[in-house]
């Protein structure tokens, strides 16, 4: 009988602690796993218009996509290069619309740090000349 009473106890204790492992993945990696997909979801809806010419629109959705990424680092090659291909998708689009000076300064400053952080045979660089 009191072996039983000390599994209940552990039973609720184990119990207990389950929503403290739920908010704190919610309020740790949770929000960034979010912010990646809510990314992707811009990214997707920005393809779309770009697939439908409508180049404005797309620019936007690109924007979106950029402004919603969760903060990345230097160090974080791979948030890093999809940021960049965020970028160089959206220089892309400008580039439709027939404004040519501001996508070309754009793609002149995108240039050199995209060549510095991923080296000059990445291929969002190559992409990018």
């Amino acid at each position: 009988m009191k072996r039983l009473r000390i599994k209940k106890k552990w039973l609720v204790l184990a119990w207990l602690l389950v929503p403290v492992g739920l908010v704190s993945y919610h309020f740790g990696p949770g929000q960034e796993a979010l912010a990646w997909r809510e990314a992707a979801t811009h990214r997707d809806a920005a393809l779309l218009l770009e697939q439908a010419g409508q180049w404005e629109a797309a620019t936007e959705a690109y924007q979106q996509a950029v402004n919603t990424l969760p903060p990345i680092t230097d160090d974080d090659a791979a948030g890093t290069a999809a940021r960049d291909r965020l970028r160089l998708a959206q220089i892309r689009t400008r580039f439709q619309l027939g404004r040519l000076e501001e996508p070309l300064v754009a793609l002149h400053a995108f240039l050199p740090e995209a060549a510095a952080l991923h080296g000059a045979d990445a291929p969002v660089v190559l992409e990018a000349r």
